[in-house]
């Protein structure tokens, strides 16, 4: 649907109050057509990318203490831009996205107030969906990209100066073909996690680790068995804290003519990627065991997953949490932290800052066209807090992103209204009750 422009303002939305223990109700940010949102947290800067379909840039904002910013457009509007990355660190902003088949991306030094003229990151390689992360004092992005034939590739490029060049990208995979890519760094390690889930001759997950800033990659590592006649891999995250790597990953198995289900794998390597020890966090039937998201913070690990009641998608679900303290050398028993029998239930968003994790999830009635509403809960050492209603009448809202960062709570959410798409943003502090 093409929908018209509207003016970019920073109204307060009463509406959606929703009597939650946060600093304030939903902010809009911007309002138009608008698509593909993304944002980034350092210290008291939000940092919010989206693209606008009417002028067919990519547009910037800041948001801190005292306000929003006017927003910035980043690209020229010569192409339309695609998969757009935001990433901060310190006073640093890097702003990505593809345009005209090529990675790009712009920094600014001042905290978003300007940015310098685009760099590009994937040179001879095609462009792609990205992902960035900064350790060392270098800046590392991973893509992947598609040719003719889909299969396309995986590549990663470092800037040894913040943004202001890359050095010539490495292809990182076997030939076997890709689906989504991660990174993540800490000291000297990178470690690039992608799957195959654009083919199925091979589609399984595989990592390869740097253990010198990026100049270099050891050999791939296979993550995922081969359980059944037909597999399926879907890559969650990868986190990495000193010499540990820690890795999550879905993987549907299908015996033809039998059995079919879903399994929630988890990864640690104790020597910066060398190696790894795979364990199983949820496994079940392919409909009653759900998606699932891990988050880590150094030794805090929480992994947290949707279950059915039955092989019907629609049942009644509830939302269930499983939590390390000791680097993922064990989990505890899952806690049900939906506690709502009856409604159907759809994790949205988990993240752990300390020793708390944070949960945002939707909740629906099963009937057709029932009522949905968004809900979140703080677990602080194990022990949930009450659950609180963040967003009601969500049937045309989806939360695109949610982050827990020193001690700050950011909700970044797109609704649909009859005539504008609106960017919504809820910010709290400390806990969400």
């Amino acid at each position: 649907m093409r929908l018209t422009t509207a003016s970019i303002s920073v109204v307060l939305l009463a509406a959606f109050s929703a009597g939650a223990a946060l600093d304030e109700d939903w902010v809009e940010l911007a309002a138009g057509d608008l698509c593909w949102a993304e944002m980034a947290r350092f210290g008291d800067d939000l940092y919010v990318v989206w693209v606008d379909w009417t002028t067919e840039r990519l547009m910037f904002l800041r948001r801190d203490p005292g306000g929003a910013s006017a927003p910035l457009a980043i690209s020229s509007g010569a192409d339309f831009p695609s998969y757009p990355r935001v990433y901060a660190h310190e006073r640093d902003v890097h702003v990505a996205w593809v345009e005209d088949g090529t990675l790009s991306m712009r920094t600014s030094r001042d905290r978003g107030a300007t940015f310098g003229s685009p760099v590009p990151v994937s040179g001879p390689l095609p462009g792609g969906p990205a992902a960035i992360t900064w350790s060392g004092g270098r800046l590392h992005v991973a893509w992947t990209w598609s040719e003719e034939d889909e299969i396309g590739g995986v590549a990663v490029a470092v800037s040894p100066n913040r943004g202001a060049s890359f050095l010539p990208p490495l292809r990182l995979d076997d030939g076997a073909g890709h689906g989504d890519v991660r990174i993540a760094a800490h000291g000297n390690g990178v470690h690039v996690l992608w799957d195959d889930s654009w083919r199925n001759d091979d589609p399984r997950a595989r990592i390869r680790s740097s253990r010198d800033h990026g100049k270099s990659y050891g050999p791939l590592t296979i993550l995922s068995p081969y359980a059944s006649d037909w597999p399926t891999v879907f890559v969650g995250s990868v986190h990495a804290h000193a010499n540990r790597v820690f890795v999550h990953w879905e993987q549907t198995d299908w015996i033809f003519g039998g059995a079919r289900w879903r399994t929630h794998f988890f990864a640690r390597s104790l020597d910066r990627g060398q190696s790894f020890g795979t364990s199983i966090l949820a496994t079940g039937g392919y409909l009653q065991i759900g998606p699932g998201r891990l988050a880590a913070s150094h030794h805090h690990l929480a992994f947290a997953w949707e279950a059915h009641d039955s092989d019907d998608l629609f049942s009644p679900s509830e939302l269930f949490l499983r939590e390390s303290f000791d680097g993922g050398s064990t989990f505890g028993p899952a806690v049900d932290l939906s506690q709502s029998p009856g409604t159907w239930s759809q994790l949205l968003g988990l993240d752990v800052d300390g020793r708390r994790t944070h949960v945002v999830w939707r909740e629906a009635m099963t009937t057709p066209g029932g009522s949905q509403w968004f809900r979140g809960v703080t677990v602080e050492d194990g022990v949930p807090g009450p659950s609180v209603d963040l967003m009601e009448d969500t049937i045309d809202v989806e939360v695109v992103a949610f982050s827990a960062v020193d001690g700050h709570l950011d909700i970044l959410a797109l609704q649909w209204t009859p005539s504008v798409y609106r960017l919504l943003h809820r910010h709290g502090r400390g806990t969400l009750h």
